[in-house]
């Protein structure tokens, strides 16, 4: 009994504090599209949805580990989604990405994270005939 209401009472704290509702938190990366000018990455653009049982208000976003510039589509620094809403970020990459494959992780205000690692297409080379 000691041990059930010593973690009882440390989940109803975190809880009280937001901690506990992180477990709540699922978003889901349903489109990633990365946009080029002139032969180089220019931003990655992310829709994102969420099927929590909790809002999610994403603050952060890393790229390969270093963090990313992002606004939504309002050009605001953060991404509020309701229960069962659709949003979308545009990423701006901290450095060039020169391989074939990214991970992004977003994180939300609650310490959630969440992570995807996706294929970046390659960049047509302009040709002169």
């Amino acid at each position: 009994m000691s041990f059930t209401f010593a973690y009882l009472t440390g989940y109803v704290t975190d809880f009280q504090l937001g901690q506990g509702s992180a477990i709540m938190e699922l978003i889901e990366y349903e489109d990633v599209w990365f946009r080029s000018i002139v032969q180089s990455l220019d931003r990655i653009d992310v829709t994102l949805y969420n099927y929590g049982k909790a809002d999610v208000k994403v603050l952060s976003v890393y790229l390969d580990g270093l963090q990313a510039n992002f606004t939504n589509t309002y050009n605001d620094v953060f991404l509020t989604l309701a229960i069962k809403e659709h949003g979308s970020i545009r990423i701006y990459p901290p450095q060039s990405l020169d391989k074939d494959t990214v991970k992004i992780r977003i994180v939300t205000e609650r310490g959630s994270a969440f992570d995807g690692q996706f294929t970046i297409p390659s960049i047509p080379k302009s040709g002169g005939a």
